[in-house]
């Protein structure tokens, strides 16, 4: 039986840091303030050439890792500038392990 800990918000007893409750708020808070896929820069031109590029390639494998490309592991766009940092374009197709290994690199370099 997982340990239970007080909610961070009501101090109710929960598996999590928050009770079912106060998560499902905080989400829909979080939601709300990061914007739309359109808000965000993710509009039908950013959708249409990123599904052009992974139709051309045609990949099966991954070009960084070779690992298969999956419904678990899907072909993702690669931007040379991290587009929470103002990057915009597409430099390569990558799988999505790979893709957020290198977020998580360009956030522990920034750090």
């Amino acid at each position: 039986m997982p340990t239970l800990k007080p909610c961070l918000t009501c101090g109710k007893p929960t598996p999590g840091r928050r009770c079912p409750v106060h998560e499902s708020q905080r989400n829909r808070a979080r939601d709300a303030a990061r914007g739309s896929r359109d808000d965000r820069g993710l509009g039908w031109d950013y959708r249409h050439e990123r599904d052009r590029l992974v139709a051309q390639a045609g990949l099966t494998n991954c070009p960084r890792c070779d690992r298969p490309i999956t419904k678990a592991n899907p072909i993702t766009a690669e931007h040379g500038r991290a587009r929470a940092h103002g990057g915009e374009t597409i430099t390569g197709l990558i799988c999505q392990i790979c893709n957020s290994s290198l977020g998580a690199q360009v956030r522990r370099s920034e750090s």
